[in-house]
């Protein structure tokens, strides 16, 4: 399951960015997920879940999804 090494990541990059003091108040995380990213909201969600249980941190913030559609363009 790939997404709890997303999951990580997202966490990961956070605490890169972010203070500790800062990410005291995270409350939630909105990602945006596209249509051909293989990922599925379902599992992400259950993977955000797991990693803040197991590793106890973050555990009051909420995972946000907005699934993004497929957009071709084509001039022609």
């Amino acid at each position: 399951m790939h997404e709890i090494s997303l999951i990580r990541t997202v966490f990961n990059t956070l605490e890169a960015e972010f203070s500790p003091e800062e990410l005291s108040r995270l409350q939630a995380v909105d990602l945006k997920v596209g249509l051909l990213s293989n990922v599925e909201p379902i599992l992400l969600q259950n993977a955000f879940a797991a990693v803040t249980q197991s590793e106890g941190k973050y555990e009051t913030a909420t995972l946000n999804i907005e699934s993004v559609p497929i957009e071709v363009y084509c001039p022609v």
